[in-house]
């Protein structure tokens, strides 16, 4: 039941606190946009919602085109790469 307060609401309020489910919840997002992108009003997209979020502010992917045109999908960006590369290093 909602309390009434503002402020901000964890993601993920049952979290240990363990960094490696937030790592590996943008690595499935990173890994969706560069398998297939990823609809902006598909299931994934509502199923993943707050991690969409996250790994589009963390300039992950976009959905940006070109300098003047945006599409309906979201793509993975070099960061976006860039990431999963790192993380598949350091986990295998």
């Amino acid at each position: 039941m909602p309390s009434g307060k503002l402020g901000e609401i964890p993601i993920d309020p049952e979290s240990d606190g363990a960094p490696e489910l937030g790592l590996f919840m943008l690595y499935d997002v990173c890994r969706e946009a560069w398998d297939k992108g990823i609809s902006t009003k598909g299931d994934f997209a509502r199923r993943a919602a707050n991690a969409l979020a996250i790994a589009a502010v963390e300039g992950l992917i976009t959905t940006k085109m070109t300098e003047m045109h945006y599409g309906n999908r979201w793509l993975l960006t070099e960061d976006g790469a860039d990431f999963m590369v790192d993380l598949e290093d350091a986990y295998s």
